[in-house]
């Protein structure tokens, strides 16, 4: 019994230790979860303080991309002209010199520019447009014209965020007159008022005004570009005309008016109702004939000076322009009037049978005149009176290309030019240069990117 009791007491002090060094074993076992789940949480909680660094870093960065795409985009399109002009009023790019801003008052104004909303149609955007606020910003651009080249800095930021990332590029500008037949000005006036008249042709049927202004840049305007129907507005399009080709607003660079060389024939005051040019067999002597003033090819150019040139017969009466074996130029310098059922029968070429006017001058009021009436045909020809008013009363066609001060179309929708598609080749063909007739600004590829440090 006494041995019995000694082993229970024993037992149970064994017990008694046990339970006290198991608390403690507990106590340090939870301890140290909890220790580690409070490093995982700080883990995770770091992971995701740095995931979402990271996530606004990469979406700052492609709105950055984004923008400068889209800043491009607008400078390739309606704000050509600003790429070879500076805007960095921070002087954020080398070289630091002055602080220019001249996209806020360029020399050549492009449609639908407004200075005042220069923020928040160049300078500002919203990637998507449907964001809340702005996504990026053009804080600097400059030109370089010694190497041809742009600089662009844009800086993008995502919305409720403190990230930002900027971006600059460097790239090449081409900035040389545009080879591009579809840029050819099938009609072309310091000012336009088309009516009903048609500009045919999808490729040359382009019209092109100087001085023509969109009537309302509130609802013609969209995100600083003009749309189709104030385009129309702006040169006096009326319901039944047409432009096949595109409409350019503002200042183009047209080649030099041709003179009349020395050995030019002087016609005077010519009536050609019922004549041919160039003239054979005058008074039965065939050396009377018209002499060219020039060969090219094999081909004779009659070069002939005018004080006015005066068509009013019918169309049986037509004046019969040789092209097929020459090529004719008419310089007048007086007005020119073709009434009743006049024609001029200059075949096909356009650019064989050329009429120039007198040079442009400041003088409003002493304008020449170019009158078309009834339903004349002007035949194939190639215009260019830089100071001629020309009109359109009732139909009248032409095929060719008129270049003038000012067009006064008419109501009539009988009334047309129909520009060929290779006009422009044809004229090169012919000896006439027509190169310098615009200027386009492009962008080229990079030359040099580069994410630029926080603070520029």
């Amino acid at each position: 019994m006494p041995n019995r009791r000694k082993a229970f007491k024993v037992t149970r002090r064994l017990e008694a230790s046990e339970r006290g060094f198991a608390l403690p074993s507990i106590l340090g076992l939870g301890l140290l979860m909890l220790m580690i789940a409070t490093a995982l949480i700080i883990k995770a909680q770091g992971d995701q303080a740095t995931a979402i660094a990271q996530r606004d870093t990469a979406e700052s960065l492609a709105l950055a991309e984004g923008g400068s795409s889209r800043t491009l985009g607008m400078l390739n399109s309606n704000y050509q002209s600003f790429l070879t002009l500076n805007y960095d009023p921070n002087n954020l790019l080398e070289p630091k010199t002055g602080a220019p801003n001249q996209w806020s008052s360029p020399p050549d104004l492009p449609p639908c520019f407004d200075a005042s909303q220069l923020d928040t149609i160049l300078l500002n955007g919203r990637i998507p447009a449907s964001a809340a606020a702005n996504t990026y910003t053009v804080e600097a651009y400059r030109y370089d014209a010694t190497n041809q080249t742009g600089t662009l800095l844009v800086k993008g930021y995502p919305p409720n965020s403190t990230a930002f990332t900027r971006v600059q590029q460097t790239f090449k500008v081409s900035s040389v007159p545009s080879l591009d037949a579809a840029n050819f000005p099938g009609l072309y006036g310091d000012h336009v008022n088309l009516g009903n008249n048609d500009v045919l042709g999808a490729i040359g049927g382009n019209v092109y005004c100087k001085n023509c202004t969109l009537p309302n840049t509130v609802t013609q305007c969209v995100k600083g570009q003009p749309t189709q129907k104030g385009l129309r507005a702006a040169i006096g399009t009326l319901n039944n005309g047409e432009v096949q080709g595109q409409i350019r607003l503002g200042k183009i660079s047209l080649p030099p008016l041709p003179a009349a060389p020395p050995g030019s024939i002087d016609l005077k005051d010519f009536n050609g109702d019922g004549k041919k040019l160039p003239r054979k067999d005058k008074d039965k002597d065939k050396d009377k004939d018209d002499e060219p003033t020039s060969i090219d090819s094999g081909i004779p150019t009659y070069n002939y000076t005018l004080d006015s040139l005066t068509l009013k017969g019918k169309a049986k009466d037509s004046l019969e322009i040789d092209t097929a074996n020459a090529r004719v130029r008419l310089f007048v310098s007086g007005d020119i009037t073709i009434s009743g059922k006049a024609q001029i029968d200059s075949g096909d070429n356009p650019a064989r049978f050329a009429i120039f006017g007198r040079p442009a001058d400041s003088n409003a009021s002493n304008d020449q005149q170019f009158t078309l009436s009834g339903n004349t045909t002007l035949g194939s020809v190639f215009i260019y009176a830089p100071d001629a008013r020309m009109g359109i009363n009732g139909g009248s066609s032409i095929n060719g290309a008129v270049w003038v001060k000012e067009w006064d179309g008419s109501s009539s929708n009988k009334a047309a030019i129909s520009v060929p598609g290779n006009m422009k080749e044809l004229l090169e063909a012919e000896d006439f240069n027509v190169d310098a007739l615009i200027t386009v600004y492009r962008t080229g590829a990079n030359t040099h990117w580069h994410r630029r440090s926080q603070e520029p």
